[in-house]
């Protein structure tokens, strides 16, 4: 049985989630197509922004700033991921949802202990970065550790069974693509989003302490921004 199980509604609780589903279904998807564009355009404005600074050789608030953009990309995925959720329908349609979403939670969770290691640190202080901004950030990994400590194994299992690796006995698989259900894997979406949402939070104040501190000695930065 997989940990995340006990997050998992109870028979009356589910029955009163899936009528709310389905009579907010399209307010619901039409929210979700709303915040899909509004990261589209996010998306590009970190793209653009990622060249200027390759352009210009600042690579500091490149690597702030490619952070972002993992972690726009990984809401996006989010979203994209409930989206499909709340449309499909039927066994193995719903199922390969949530593989994906696990393999999803499980690679973002290990990329970012990487991309928040050492080196993104020194970043932080050769751009004068604030210890109270810092230590924010350092809260915000810390719950998404947290969150990879409970989850890890079982993430791991569903990866290297029924997704990237498939293990050679298919009993094996569907007791593993059995156990997967709904409301327990949205409500681990739900908590992982909330997480990457404040670990994104925390970053943008960051971006925005790092770059008044930047154009402070570029002035020429300043004019081109405005341009744009």
């Amino acid at each position: 049985m997989f940990l995340w199980t006990k997050l998992k509604l109870d028979n009356l609780s589910k029955k009163n989630f899936y009528f709310f589903l389905f009579f907010g279904k399209w307010k619901i998807l039409n929210d979700y197509n709303n915040a899909i564009v509004d990261l589209k355009d996010k998306i590009k404005i970190i793209e653009n922004t990622l060249y200027y600074c390759k352009k210009n050789n600042w690579g500091n608030i490149y690597k702030i700033w490619n952070v972002a953009g993992f972690l726009l990309a990984t809401s996006l995925d989010i979203k994209i991921i409930n989206e499909q959720l709340i449309k499909s329908k039927g066994f193995w349609r719903n199922e390969y949802i949530i593989k994906s979403a696990c393999i999803l939670i499980f690679e973002v969770l290990e990329d970012l202990e990487q991309i928040l290691g050492k080196d993104f640190y020194l970043y932080l202080k050769e751009l004068s970065i604030s210890d109270d901004l810092i230590n924010i950030l350092n809260q915000n990994k810390k719950n998404l550790s947290i969150l990879k400590s409970l989850y890890h194994k079982d993430l791991k299992k569903v990866r290297t069974i029924i997704w990237a690796h498939r293990d050679h006995d298919f009993l094996t698989q569907l007791e593993i693509f059995n156990e997967l259900e709904n409301t327990s894997i949205m409500k681990l979406i739900n908590e992982f989003e909330q997480k990457i949402n404040s670990l994104a939070d925390s970053l943008q104040n960051i971006m925005n302490q790092s770059t008044e501190n930047f154009i402070k000695k570029n002035t020429k930065f300043v004019k081109e921004i405005n341009i744009k």
